[in-house]
């Protein structure tokens, strides 16, 4: 960011219709200090291969995507940028999957240990602390 701000994580979310998830997954969002933006269901449909294969460095195949999920967030998150409307984006981008099994899960408790979302009202990394 020009401005020296770390620049905030967007993400394009169709919130859970039960209210105690959506208020867990508000807490989450709110915690990671994410700018979050809802969507409907009918913004993650099918995906339409010829504006995202415009954007891409290589043609996308639907059968590389083993969920329906994941191009539907795609096609989801292809509109919302429209970067397919830009002449200037023509083969600019790459998508990867990503091996799960490389990572590592965590439980909750794990998560709160290693204090890896930040706590409301407590200062993690102090320019003078080194905790």
């Amino acid at each position: 960011n020009p401005n020296g701000q770390d620049a905030k994580l967007t993400v394009l979310i169709q919130m859970p219709e039960l209210e105690s998830e959506n208020r867990k997954v508000r807490d989450i969002l709110e915690q990671c200090e994410f700018e979050v933006i809802e969507k409907s269901k009918k913004d993650f449909s099918e995906i339409q291969l010829s504006n995202l294969n415009k954007v891409l460095r290589s043609n996308f195949n639907t059968y590389r995507i083993e969920e329906q999920i994941c191009t539907q967030c795609i096609q989801c998150l292809l509109e919302h940028t429209r970067l397919y409307k830009d002449d200037t984006n023509c083969q600019k981008f790459n998508i990867g999957l990503f091996n799960l099994n490389k990572f590592m899960r965590l439980d909750l408790a794990a998560i709160n240990a290693l204090m890896i979302f930040p706590k409301q009202g407590i200062k993690q990394f102090d320019s003078g602390n080194n905790a």
